[in-house]
């Protein structure tokens, strides 16, 4: 069977978060739990919040690339006396930015070593976060990667056709 490339995008992220001495908290964010109220409980901050990626491919024919439309954010929150404080605000951007600069300065690297791994930097692109999540600001980091990915058809791992399977 084939190797999945999800699941490839999924450690990537996860082992860069783990590795960064500041990001205490890694999730792949469900749209459910950000509803029902569930993610707030649980998150410790500075945060790093994965998001589903989108795949699509990249053929020339002869090779098949996996492209990751793909987007995550490092936050962190504002509480008691800091909140509504533009100066808080502001060092929680900086400290935030400063820890995305080290994240994407990982995937550089990443994409340096790892021969089925590339990104593209020039298509990098920031956006500030907050107010969100109860008082969180930080910043959402979008990117494109791609990777190799099997696409050959493979007859051996196919069965016959049975018109009697799905009564």
């Amino acid at each position: 069977m084939r190797a999945s490339t999800y699941q490839q995008y999924n450690e990537i992220f996860e082992e860069m978060a783990n590795r960064h001495p500041s990001i205490q908290f890694f999730h792949e964010i469900d749209e459910d739990e950000i509803i029902s109220g569930q993610f707030r409980s649980k998150i410790r901050f500075p945060a790093f919040i994965l998001e589903y990626p989108a795949l699509g491919f990249n053929d020339n024919r002869t090779n098949v690339n996996q492209v990751f439309p793909a987007a995550f954010a490092v936050l962190k929150q504002l509480t008691g006396k800091q909140l509504g404080h533009a100066p808080s605000i502001r060092a929680i951007m900086n400290e935030t930015n400063i820890i995305m600069l080290d994240l994407i300065s990982y995937l550089r690297e990443k994409r340096r070593t790892d021969g089925n791994f590339y990104l593209e930097t020039n298509l990098v692109k920031l956006d500030k976060v907050g107010p969100v999540f109860d008082a969180c600001y930080g910043w959402r980091c979008e990117l494109t990667f791609q990777s190799w990915v099997d696409l050959n058809f493979k007859p051996e791992e196919w069965t016959v056709y049975n018109p009697e399977k799905w009564k």
